[in-house]
């Protein structure tokens, strides 16, 4: 029987694309950027420490990538399992972006490895809340599964500590998910979207299905308004309004709009190489000042890569590519200042735009 339920539920050949990263409110998403590969076999996702506020941002994702259990930062992690950690002020979420319409049956498992307090998790597809549950104990283990009909591409997250407003611990918890393409009319499933490894067992998907009634949730394209993304400028604690003005010569909604227009990637590339305290900030408010030699501040400071992922992650498959193709003047000129610990930190970006 297990043998002929495997064989039932063939894997896409390159699963869907899958992140880790922290959540404001139900849509905005900002992705972990950087991740190591510890002695023991555990790839860790992490953000790097904030200017703004260095004592926060400390939440992360791993994943055991061995076939033993290992103790990480004292949470013991079986094989191909992934732990996600949130503070207390901080929302962290997996997004799993599905890039084709239709049908999905969705499984998801929230389980404390290490419980310090109650927090709450959350489904949400596109930015609409589909489903919460509270975690108040160290033996609960939540789980929810569903049929969602996706009117275009978009995504699903699957989030941790939803309510942080109100939390005082720490938030541990294992996710183990699942997302299968399904006949649209009967449900009937077809092929397994997301990478076996990482989640819920082929037996487990296919007596889930079993328990689910075939009751799509419909599942709108993402429709966020250009003064939604500008308020995520305004209200976050990242980078103030007149760093972004400064910087930008704009106001946030101009910003955003500005943004949101450009979409062909730069035709011409620069880059100023400087060393602290030496007026280069001046120079760059100069350079942005003419409107036509783009905005070339420096894009990699972990404050100025939250706050623009966070407003527009949904539109770029990574920060590389939206510098690129978003940040850059309407005549095409994209800029960046840049300092040797950034040109060592970044060297992926820096051999794209070498030429």
């Amino acid at each position: 029987m297990k043998n002929l339920k495997q064989d039932l539920l063939p894997c896409i050949p390159e699963p869907f694309f899958v992140q880790h990263g922290e959540k404001v409110g139900d849509y905005f998403f900002s992705p972990l950027r950087k991740f190591t590969f510890t002695g023991q076999g555990i790839k860790r996702w992490y953000a790097p420490r904030l200017a703004g506020r260095p004592e926060d941002g400390t939440g992360f994702a791993a994943t055991n990538m061995g076939n033993a259990t290992i103790v990480y930062e004292h949470v013991a992690i079986p094989p191909h399992q992934t732990v996600l950690v949130a503070h207390a002020f901080e929302t962290m979420a997996t997004r799993i972006y599905a890039p084709e319409p239709g049908t999905y049956f969705i499984a998801v498992s929230f389980t404390p490895p290490i419980f310090e307090g109650a927090y709450a998790v959350a489904v949400c597809a596109n930015g609409h809340r589909i489903w919460k549950d509270d975690i108040s104990s160290s033996s609960d283990l939540s789980r929810y599964f569903a049929f969602l009909h996706f009117h275009s591409p978009g995504f699903i997250d699957f989030s941790i500590n939803i309510e942080k407003e109100t939390q005082t611990a720490p938030c541990r918890s294992f996710i183990q998910s699942a997302i299968v393409r399904c006949e649209d009319s009967t449900g009937v499933l077809q092929i397994r979207c997301d990478d076996p490894a990482w989640g819920h067992s082929t037996s487990d998907i296919i007596d889930f299905h079993g328990k689910t009634s075939f009751q799509p949730v419909d599942i709108p394209a993402p429709n966020i308004s250009v003064s939604e993304r500008a308020n995520i400028f305004e209200k976050e604690w990242t980078l103030s309004k007149e760093y972004i003005e400064s910087q930008y010569r704009r106001h946030p909604q101009e910003l955003v709009e500005h943004i949101l227009g450009n979409e062909e990637p730069a035709s011409l590339k620069y880059c100023i190489f400087m060393i602290p305290r030496s007026g280069s900030t001046f120079l760059t408010e100069l350079l942005a000042s003419s409107d036509k030699l783009g905005f070339p501040g420096e894009s990699f400071v972990p404050d100025v890569i939250r706050t623009l992922s966070l407003s527009f992650s949904d539109i770029f498959s990574s920060y590389e590519q939206f510098l690129l193709s978003r940040l850059r003047s309407k005549n095409g000129v994209f800029g960046i200042e840049i300092e040797a610990e950034r040109l060592l930190e970044e060297p992926d970006f820096f051999e794209d735009v070498k030429d």
